[in-house]
């Protein structure tokens, strides 16, 4: 078992094996799992780390301010 902390958790709130996951089923479905991790799971991470309101609205605005990276 690996002892210390987990960079991973600490950047994106995720265990690294769940990252494994997620980046394996973004090459899967041919997504960039560069941006799941960067412009979703990072921004989720570091809102739910400043304690800000997560709402459904909340949510929703840092999934469309992601997609408007991609469009």
């Amino acid at each position: 078992m690996k002892k210390g902390l987990d960079i991973s958790f600490v950047h994106y709130g995720i265990r690294r094996d769940d990252l494994d996951l997620i980046e394996t089923l973004c090459t899967t479905h041919g997504l960039d799992a560069d941006w799941v991790l960067e412009d979703l799971l990072k921004n989720l991470h570091e809102k739910r780390v400043s304690d800000a309101d997560l709402d459904g609205k909340g949510i929703e605005k840092l999934i469309e301010k992601a997609l408007s990276k991609v469009r």
